[in-house]
This record gives structure tokens, C-alpha cells and sequence, in this order.
């Protein structure tokens, strides 16, 4: 398969994962009577710089692994992410799965500097 079909299935998996958690950050703040620009507004542009820093390392991180997967880059101890089939269904698996351990793995290690605030 075609790294560009690949990258288009890991983007998806990662994008619907992205969705999900919005829609339920929406579904949670809505009942608190807010509409929808408010909570996109909140979410996206929450006013810390760890929440900055976060979105950030996110983008780079899930996009880091992609390339890692799909272009079969060997970094550190990524060399079992060459044994991922070439498969749509796995690419859109790990991209979902990266927008989830991302944000979360990067906040914990956040946590463990002097500037980011305990998990």
C-alpha cells in the first residue's frame, strides 16, 4: 500500500479519536448550559501555556509516530513499530490510538519537570 493512502487512514483514526473526546467535552459542558463555539473555544484555546504546550506536542508526537510506522524510521526502541502491517485498519488503529496515549504520555512527563503542574 501507498505511504499517501497510509497516511490518509492514520490521519483518520487520529482525527476520529480528536472528535470523540470533543464531542464528549461538548456533551459535558453543555448540560453546564454551554453552547458549542464556547466549548470549542475552551477546548481548543484553554489559557494555560501547558495546555499550548500540550496541543502542540501532540501534533508532533502522533505525527512523529506516523512517520516512525509508516516510513519505517527505527528510533529508540520504535523498531517493533515496523511489525504494524501495511494495512488501512492498522494505520487508522494506531493513529486513533496515538491521539489518545499522546496528550496523556506528554502531560505525565509534563509533570515530572519543575514547570509543569502535578498529574
Amino acid at each position: 500500500m501507498s505511504h499517501s493512502k497510509l497516511w490518509c487512514y492514520y490521519a483518520a483514526g487520529a482525527l476520529a479519536a480528536l472528535l470523540w473526546k470533543f464531542l464528549s467535552y461538548y456533551r459535558v459542558n453543555r448540560k453546564l448550559g454551554k453552547d458549542f463555539l464556547q466549548c470549542a473555544d475552551e477546548w481548543i484555546f484553554e489559557k494555560s501555556t501547558e495546555n499550548a504546550i500540550s496541543w502542540i506536542a501532540t501534533i508532533l508526537v502522533v505525527w512523529a509516530a506516523g512517520v516512525t510506522y509508516i516510513g519505517d524510521v527505527t528510533f529508540m526502541i520504535s523498531d517493533w513499530l515496523g511489525k504494524i502491517p501495511d494495512h488501512p485498519a492498522f494505520a487508522a488503529l494506531f493513529g486513533c490510538v496515538m491521539e489518545y496515549v499522546a496528550p496523556n504520555g506528554f502531560k505525565w512527563l509534563l509533570s515530572k519537570t519543575p514547570w509543569g503542574s502535578p498529574v
